[in-house]
């Protein structure tokens, strides 16, 4: 084996154990994983949200954002959903923020 095989390897054994690590956590913490990182960042760009449009729509902060763009932190599952649904329906970015908005008051006035 070459030098540069071993080394090879030796990062894909690095790599599968991180992954293998983060999965045991998904499975203990209740299950499968809503949406994969490259899920989320595809239907981030699909949508054409920047994270400050994901931190407005979806009210979290930019480390938040950053950890479902890195997987560190698994998209919630509604985080996931809308954005599928967004993306599929072709819904843009400002027709979710109305519709957040408007959410938003008609469940004020049922409180």
């Amino acid at each position: 084996m070459s030098h540069f095989g071993i080394h090879k390897n030796k990062r894909e054994l690095k790599y599968a154990a991180s992954h293998k690590d983060i999965s045991d956590k998904r499975a203990s913490a209740g299950g499968e994983q809503c949406m994969k990182t490259s899920e989320y960042k595809a239907a981030v760009a699909v949508t054409g949200l920047s994270a400050a449009g994901v931190q407005k729509l979806f009210g979290v902060d930019q480390t938040t954002t950053r950890r479902w763009a890195s997987g560190e932190t698994e998209v919630p599952r509604a985080v996931g959903l809308c954005l599928l649904l967004m993306a599929s329906a072709n819904v843009s970015v400002a027709q979710a923020e109305i519709l957040a908005d408007d959410t938003d008051v008609r469940l004020a006035r049922i409180a």
